[in-house]
């Protein structure tokens, strides 16, 4: 009568390549036949216990046991537990067939000679394990959690974690989703994020990160731009947009607000945004551009990359809104020059009252009022910003332009000489409800779209391979 063994053991390592540390193995030899009972060789077999050595433990009484299993994997995964309860790992050591990258680079495994043997009965098919040696020759970790080896992914963690990135899901919530499945698991998020990375990286094969974003583009019949240095082949500067985004541009030219957002790619190259309104003040996006700096060149660029959308007949950009920046402001009046400019109010309101606080040495607190964060003055306890001035609305008849009421004198030479003066046709509500505007007299659109490009990135150090599937 036969008989079919799985061993649960130790590889021996090269003793001239040994670094004390903490590793086991579980090696599951191919089964053979069943017979009654299991043969072991007397030499293999610890019978002087008793007697230990420093560092050794002896885990005889963890894994002597009558219990049967249904199959190997339930007999594989109670080894596992009792390994880790006791604090070391299990797993299946091979030998290196290349040569270590470093000469000082040597082996975990300690040659630890601890076994045990799993076993089939014929009579009902249910799995048993023996001990062939329960000592140590090393000490137990405190904490198996982490562990190289311990908290390795299983292929069916892999493979939650390759959809589950496919899907754009957040990598605390991948952990939280295998600990669900496997509730013994103790992978940790680090070992999430490496498979991430392989899992990233293969499928972007032997291309550069550039390569693969226009590979994308070009396979989801994306329109976009690309500039390269004169001096070199290294791209400069990249637009594109969706075609979807075309039609909608083409139909709706009237308002587009453009800004900047930062921390969406690992090179930290600014991406510029452009969203336009429809007739129904429902907001679409345009184009986007990643850009080596916001310099006068590269909005340049990329508005004109912009104006290539537009067919022939299509109306040009009646009102475009920005921020105070000098050069996007500059670029717009030069390439859209029978575009009306507007600057939004509300970064020059936020300006302004910084201004008031630092000129007028107000002692501020932070205090929240209806769920809303607003400083209020130390003494008196009530809004420093009410210092803010109080723009009164020209007339047509009256030819003396703004009057402005503020009790400081710094406070009021900025806001003249700094915004009104230069800025007041773009910013003073009197002079920008003469054009059509769709009631957009901020950025706020833009900033929106900001926040859920960013989300749906879900990284703020990722890769062009991110941005090149969306």
């Amino acid at each position: 009568m036969h008989q079919r063994t799985d061993t649960v053991e130790n590889a021996d390592d090269d003793p001239g390549d040994r670094k004390p540390s903490v590793v086991d193995s579980v090696k599951v030899e191919a089964p053979m036949k069943i017979e009654a009972s299991v043969k072991v060789e007397a030499s293999s077999v610890n019978f002087d216990v008793g007697k230990l050595r420093d560092n050794e433990v002896d885990t005889t009484h963890l894994f002597s046991t009558r219990d049967t299993w249904k199959d190997k994997e339930e007999l594989l995964d109670w080894v596992r537990r009792q390994a880790n309860r006791v604090g070391f790992t299990s797993g299946e050591h091979k030998l290196l067939k290349r040569k270590v990258k470093h000469e000082a680079t040597r082996s975990r495994k300690c040659g630890c000679l601890f076994k045990v043997r799993g076993y089939v009965v014929r009579e009902n098919n249910f799995w048993k394990l023996v001990i062939l040696n329960g000592v140590h020759n090393h000490e137990m970790v405190r904490y198996v959690a982490g562990h190289l080896l311990s908290g390795r992914l299983m292929e069916d963690d892999k493979k939650i974690v390759h959809d589950l990135t496919d899907s754009s899901v957040k990598p605390k919530s991948i952990l939280t989703n295998l600990k669900k499945k496997r509730k013994e698991s103790i992978t940790n998020i680090k070992q999430v994020y490496n498979e991430r990375h392989k899992f990233k990286k293969a499928k972007r094969d032997d291309l550069t990160e550039m390569q693969y974003l226009i590979s994308k583009l070009e396979e989801n019949v994306y329109v976009h731009y690309v500039r390269e240095k004169k001096e070199s082949q290294n791209v400069q500067d990249i637009f594109w947009t969706h075609p979807t985004s075309v039609k909608l541009f083409n139909n709706f030219p009237t308002v587009l607000i453009m800004d900047s957002t930062y921390k969406t790619n690992l090179y930290r190259m600014p991406l510029f945004e452009i969203v336009g309104v429809t007739s129904t003040y429902l907001t679409y996006s345009v184009g986007f551009a990643f850009m080596t700096s916001e310099k006068e060149d590269n909005f340049t660029w990329a508005l004109q990359m912009l104006l290539k959308l537009l067919e022939p007949n299509s109306d040009m950009p009646k009102v475009v809104v920005t921020d105070r920046d000098p050069s996007m402001m500059k670029v717009v009046a030069n390439v859209l020059p029978d575009s009306s400019a507007i600057l939004c109010y509300f970064h020059v309101g936020k300006n302004v009252r910084s201004r008031i606080i630092i000129d007028c040495k107000v002692k501020h607190n932070v205090v929240v009022v209806d769920g809303q964060k607003k400083i209020v003055d130390e003494e008196n306890h009530r809004p420093a910003l009410g210092h803010r001035p109080r723009v009164r609305r020209p007339r047509a008849h009256a030819g003396r332009g703004s009057k402005i009421f503020l009790r400081n004198g710094p406070v009021l030479d900025y806001v003249e000489t700094t915004i009104l003066k230069p800025f007041k046709d773009k910013l003073v509500k009197a002079w920008t409800d003469l054009v059509l505007h769709l009631r957009c007299r901020t950025t706020n659109r833009v900033e929106g779209a900001h926040g859920a490009v960013k989300e749906y990135l879900s990284t703020s150090k990722g890769i062009w391979v991110l941005v090149g599937k969306k």
